[in-house]
């Protein structure tokens, strides 16, 4: 390598920030992320409380598939968490909320999961499987609210 390539990599190595700074985002934006995050929390909790039900299902392929979602699920969940700038502590208590709320509803009785079922099954369907469409919507939801407000 030439010497004056060695030369610029090494300053532009050890001048630049350590750390891209991120452009600041709006408050309609933070809203919109916090919104989609809170859904993901939602379809977390769902997914575990569905799966708890479903445990003792002879077939464990609905088991799996709801484990697998479920993951996805937090995975991006915690993502968006983060880019609302949100403590990652606020994802786990939107769990844990969520996750109390649902077994209340069914009154801790799985017969009851139904309920659950014709809540949270389509919505978190089109939230995993199709994220982008989702938070077009939210996006869309959020600024009609705003323009309401002004």
């Amino acid at each position: 390598m030439p010497r004056w390539l060695q030369v610029a990599l090494t300053l532009v190595l050890f001048t630049a920030p350590a750390k891209a700074e991120e452009p600041p985002l709006s408050p309609t934006l933070i809203r919109v992320f916090n919104n989609f995050a809170h859904e993901h929390a939602t379809c977390a909790a769902y997914m575990i409380v569905a799966s708890k039900c479903f445990q003792t299902d002879k077939d464990p392929t609905l088991r799996e598939r709801l484990a697998t979602v479920g993951s996805a699920a937090i995975t991006r969940g915690q993502e968006w968490t983060a880019r609302a700038k949100l403590k990652p502590e606020t994802f786990v208590a939107r769990i844990q909320i969520d996750t109390q709320q649902m077994v209340t509803k069914l009154e801790s009785n799985c017969s009851n999961i139904s309920l659950l079922l014709a809540e949270h099954a389509a919505p978190c369907k089109l939230l995993i499987d199709d994220p982008d469409k989702r938070i077009e919507t939210l996006t869309d939801e959020v600024m009609a609210k705003e323009a309401q407000g002004r």
